[in-house]
């Protein structure tokens, strides 16, 4: 039971937008818990995914390294373990390997329909595979399982301002403010948006 709370924490620190060590206390905490029980898969994929984060935050090869190392170990544990192949889908999504990624999303969303999860995770792998009708459909989908979470909203915002539809951005965008008004991530999305529709000064 401790090992899970620790990994529960572990998560908690992940959901923080607005901190940039977040995802190192989150490596910490699932630390702690595989110190407890190195064969508890879903630490290892929760590792997994906060190692990523430090790689993508700091470009630190070493660190997706370990990332790796802790989704496969996930895997390895617990094969059908959803937790875990959405882990290491990420990591794949990151490294080039899209049709892996896609497959295990498919695999897992097959099993579990209802897991918004999964889909904005398949969304953003099409997404970065530069198929972005695809990409919208699943963000969508992310939306309307769990439209009372924020980062959904936040990821179909930031597609749509991609895709040209401002208005549509903004929309998400203001469900974000809506859902966390004590975070900064919202505001900060729309002043982005306000900046890129801002007219261009006049020269004459």
């Amino acid at each position: 039971p401790q090992a899970y709370d620790d990994y529960l924490r572990g998560m908690q620190e992940l959901e923080d937008p607005d901190d940039p060590q977040a995802a190192d206390r989150a490596a910490d905490r699932f630390g702690v818990a595989l110190a407890r029980d190195p064969g508890f898969a879903l630490a290892w994929a929760g590792r997994a995914r906060a190692l990523l984060r430090i790689h993508l935050r700091d470009r630190r090869p070493e660190a997706l390294r370990s990332a790796t190392q802790a989704a496969d170990e996930a895997v390895r544990l617990a094969p059908d373990l959803m937790e875990a192949l959405v882990a290491r889908s990420e990591i794949d999504r990151v490294t080039g390997r899209t049709d892996r990624a896609i497959a295990d999303l498919k695999r897992v969303i097959a099993r579990r329909p209802n897991w918004d999860e999964a889909c904005v995770q398949l969304a953003a792998t099409y997404r970065d595979a530069g198929r972005l009708a695809e990409a919208e459909h699943w963000f969508r989908r992310a939306v309307e399982l769990r439209p009372d979470y924020w980062r959904n909203w936040n990821s179909l915002g930031s597609l749509l301002r991609r895709r040209g539809d401002y208005a549509g951005a903004r929309a998400a965008f203001e469900q974000v403010v809506r859902l966390v008004p004590d975070k900064n991530r919202g505001y900060e999305l729309l002043a982005a948006l306000d900046k890129i529709l801002a007219p261009a000064p006049r020269t004459d």
